[in-house]
Formats: C-alpha cells, sequence, structure tokens
C-alpha cells in the first residue's frame, strides 16, 4: 500500500535554465520596457526564472518523479552540450493578439530540438499528453491580458527594433523543476540536475 507521501503531487516540468549573464540582460530589457507598458496588461516573468520548457507535465505523484529521475540520466548522458544565442523578440500567438511576449534564440537549434524529442518520447506516459505543436524554443518574459491597441502598436515597434545577446549560453545540463502556483504568478524550485555528456 502507498504511503501518503507517495501520492503527494508535484507541478513539474522539464527545462534549460537561462546563464546569469543572460537573466541580467534579459533584466535590464524588461525594466526598460516596464517604464513604457507598466504592469496593468502585462505580466512579466523573473528574470531569474526565465527558461526553455522542454516538456511540461503538469502533477506528477513522487513515484513518477522518481521514475524520471531514472530515465532522465540516461537521455542526458547520450546527448552533447550545445551553444544557444539569443536574437529577437516576438508574440505568440501572432503580434496582432500578443499572449506571450518572448525573446527569439538561435545557435544549435536542431540540438536542442532533438534533445527534447528524445524527452518527449521516452516521457510520453507520464503527466499531460506533449503538445502536438512543434517545438519552437524561446524565452518568455512577460504573459499578456487585454492589452489596448496603443500597448499592441508599441509592442510591434520593439519587435521589430529587435534585440540579442552576443555571449553565447553554453547548455550542458538539463534541470527537472517544480513550479509553485501563487496569485503572483509561478515560482520555480529545481528538483534534479542530469549533464549532458
Amino acid at each position: 500500500m502507498e504511503s501518503s507521501a507517495d501520492q503527494r503531487k508535484l507541478r513539474t516540468f522539464i527545462a534549460l535554465k537561462t546563464p546569469s549573464g543572460w537573466d541580467e540582460k534579459l533584466g535590464d530589457l524588461q525594466r526598460e520596457l516596464k517604464s513604457k507598458f507598466g504592469n496593468n496588461a502585462f505580466r512579466w516573468i523573473k528574470p531569474e526564472q526565465i527558461h526553455i520548457t522542454l516538456r511540461f507535465f503538469g502533477w506528477l505523484t513522487i513515484n513518477q518523479i522518481e521514475e524520471l529521475n531514472r530515465i532522465l540520466p540516461a537521455i542526458a548522458s547520450k546527448h552533447s552540450p550545445f551553444n544557444l544565442t539569443c536574437s529577437g523578440l516576438g508574440c505568440f500567438p501572432n503580434p496582432k493578439r500578443p499572449r506571450v511576449f518572448w525573446a527569439g534564440l538561435a545557435g544549435d537549434l536542431s540540438l536542442a530540438s532533438a534533445l527534447q524529442a528524445l524527452i518527449v518520447n521516452a516521457t510520453a506516459h507520464l503527466g499531460e499528453p506533449p503538445e502536438d505543436r512543434p517545438f519552437k524554443p524561446h524565452l518568455t518574459l512577460a504573459r499578456l491580458k487585454e492589452p489596448d491597441r496603443s500597448q499592441i502598436a508599441d509592442l510591434d515597434r520593439v519587435i521589430k527594433r529587435g534585440f540579442q545577446i552576443d555571449e553565447p549560453w553554453s547548455v550542458d545540463h538539463v534541470l527537472l523543476m517544480q513550479s509553485h502556483l501563487s496569485p503572483q504568478g509561478s515560482e520555480y524550485e529545481t528538483l534534479a540536475s542530469y549533464s549532458l555528456s
């Protein structure tokens, strides 16, 4: 019989965490844009929480998380580290109806996609079904709720102006993360780290 601790569930995802140098530059960009857009329509992600999501599970039991701790080291050990750079800005679903404002990525995107595909295939039986849309690695900077026309026009100008970080990000580990929900937004905690080799 399972104990109550085994029945406990954690809201879980697998991610790549940006380096601290990037967090500083992304935070500088956010501060500049906050002064223009404010916080009403924009919910800004804390710079230290910015990441690439490789697989979102939703709620997993402790036993399922232990299973991930058996699966993920084997995947990580077979995948080489790779480099990414930050280039461009954009919105999902599109600049006319912005709901997510993001910074784009360049570099070894094919290696990032291959890693994501390996993880999705190996964990498809756990948690929520994997998303069926193509993987587009990005860094979420803000979530938007009902921006007005002038904000949408201003955001379009910001996107066209562009943004980049010249310092490359050497991606050498994958993180298993827990999301703590709160009225102020999600807070993320690292549960485990797996080195790429």
